[in-house]
């Protein structure tokens, strides 16, 4: 799950009175969905079977704003986003069938967050992030169905068929997520970032439908790896007037 910003070099802001900076950041997050696996059999209903939910590794990017009070430790961020929630579930039971549904969730975010500067060049910040989700019945499904002598029990849905059926009665959520996110500051505005996010709400929703899926808590969590570039808007009066 990735994004927030965080650095932008120390030795960059400190030459500016009111340490106001933009930039850009980009990366990559490892997200995951919690519980899919419930919407699709409770634990009760049979046995021999299993499920394998698999974290997604997706990118990101962000357009951000930094702004340090006067010459202290403190700083405040707000920044734009784009990131993805996704998992891959991987179901298989003793009759060898087995079949794979992706959720993959794209998002457009807002975040804001406090940072403090540990020691030079070090900061780490905690704040919000908020998304709008782009594509709530971003799902696929693919199976071996086809592959399977059934010997005269229920054969399923073509996979077309169960993944339209997937579309419409599964639909992911907005999200809120609380963020913690610690980073590096290198001189000419060069910075990387590292950040945990904890999601605060449920992230998919299972409408009523007639193969009892059933609607469960789904959290998400992820951590996203970045690499920004910032530029101090002091400095880049500065130039301007020395170019003049």
């Amino acid at each position: 799950m990735f994004i927030l910003l965080c650095g932008i070099a120390a030795p960059t802001w400190s030459q500016y009175s009111n340490n106001l900076v933009f930039g850009v950041k980009a990366g990559f997050n490892q997200s995951s969905i919690s519980q899919l696996s419930s919407i699709f059999v409770s634990e009760d209903y049979y046995a021999g079977y299993s499920f394998n939910e698999k974290k997604q590794l997706k990118p990101s990017a962000s357009l951000f704003v930094n702004y340090r009070i006067n010459s202290s430790r403190i700083a405040l961020e707000g920044q734009v986003s784009y990131f993805q929630q996704a998992t891959q579930l991987v179901y298989s039971d003793i009759k060898d069938f087995t079949y794979t549904t992706q959720f993959q969730y794209h998002y457009l975010g807002v975040g804001g967050y406090i940072k403090s500067t540990v020691f030079k060049g070090f900061n780490i910040g905690v704040g919000m992030r908020m998304g709008i989700n782009l594509s709530p019945d971003k799902i696929s499904y693919s199976s071996n169905s086809i592959e399977i002598n059934w010997a005269g029990s229920n054969e399923p849905h073509s996979d077309q068929e169960t993944q339209d059926e997937l579309k419409n009665v599964i639909k992911g959520l907005n999200s809120t997520e609380f963020g913690v996110i610690a980073s590096y500051e290198f001189n000419m505005g060069i910075s990387i970032d590292f950040s945990y996010y904890l999601g605060l709400n449920d992230m998919v929703e299972t409408l009523v439908n007639r193969h009892d899926f059933i609607n469960s808590k789904n959290n998400t969590s992820s951590m996203q790896l970045t690499i920004g570039y910032a530029i101090a808007m002091d400095q880049s009066k500065k130039d301007k007037q020395k170019r003049k």
